[in-house]
């Protein structure tokens, strides 16, 4: 007989994502809107758009976002990763763009997201687009953003862009390593892969299973 408040709920969603219980979520759905939490409480909306969109329920995902009474940079990123994953880079670059008219500044993991989606679509015009806006919002620091602005270019072809990036890392990890061998490789520079490879031995990285593979 105990009400559960927002963080019960907001957990036993996460829950939901982590063993794939689509249909005890929905039933958990029905329940938040019946008690009209939907429109009360940000974090429990963020978190079922989150969890639709990481089960794979994007119509589902983009229902609930669209009646949320405010959309923070958590609810569009869920959205955005969202179909990133579910393999739908241009409605996520859409999304995107939507987010900066609605004047949303994205967050890292915003970034990090679209970048992967311009990676999908070989966008390569819309990844330039996206690293102006990083180094204008002052995330040109930031490792996981290099490593995806790395992988953009490395992917699309523009290895001098990759080079330039990679060189400039104030810290090159496993990631960044991989991203350069992984685009030499895709590039056909096969010997410029294999001495990075030798490189990245020199600087004490170990490599693993994907540096293998590349």
């Amino acid at each position: 007989g105990i009400t559960p408040n927002a963080i019960t709920y907001t957990s036993i969603l996460k829950i939901c994502v982590s063993i794939g219980f689509t249909e005890s979520a929905k039933e958990i759905h029905d329940e938040i809107e019946k008690e009209g939490l939907l429109e009360k409480d940000i974090f429990i909306g963020n978190s079922l758009v989150d969890m639709y969109a990481k089960c794979g329920l994007l119509a589902k995902a983009k229902e609930v976002f669209n009646k949320l009474p405010e959309l923070s940079v958590v609810s569009w990123t869920a959205l955005i990763a969202g179909y990133v994953e579910g393999n739908h880079p241009q409605e996520a670059i859409a999304f995107f763009d939507q987010m900066h008219v609605e004047g949303v500044s994205p967050n890292d993991v915003t970034l990090v997201c679209v970048l992967k989606a311009c990676v999908d679509m070989g966008a390569i015009y819309k990844g330039h687009e996206v690293h102006i806006d990083i180094m204008r919002k002052g995330f040109e620091g930031d490792v996981s953003i290099c490593n995806s602005l790395i992988d953009m270019y490395a992917r699309c072809g523009s290895l001098p862009e990759a080079e330039g990036i990679f060189y400039n890392i104030p810290h090159r990890d496993l990631v960044s390593w991989n991203s350069m061998i992984r685009g030499y490789g895709m590039n056909h520079e096969v010997d410029i892969a294999l001495h990075c490879f030798e490189e990245m031995h020199r600087h004490g990285v170990q490599p693993d299973n994907i540096t293998f593979t590349c």
